[in-house]
């Protein structure tokens, strides 16, 4: 008779649908993280290149390394002298 008017008792969710749900989190977690770091390393990458361009401007050892000394050249092309 108890059960005539108790409540009828849902099912637990299926196993196989729980596992996909964590496998999709994780991918989803590692696929953010992810691109988290691309765009940390495009920032970086994009500060970096700044700092030569204006080391070589104020006479940084980066920058002339960079973009070459220009104290060297020579008057003549290729021609031995002496």
């Amino acid at each position: 008779m108890g059960g005539l008017f108790s409540k009828p008792k849902i099912p637990g969710p299926d196993p196989s649908i729980a596992e996909n749900a964590r496998l999709e989190r994780e991918r989803l977690r590692n696929e953010k993280t992810s691109t988290n770091k691309q765009i940390a390393s495009r920032r970086r990458a994009r500060r970096g290149g700044n700092r030569l361009l204006l080391n070589a401007l104020h006479g940084g050892t980066a920058g002339s390394e960079a973009f070459g000394d220009m104290t060297g050249l020579k008057d003549t092309l290729g021609s031995k002298q002496g």
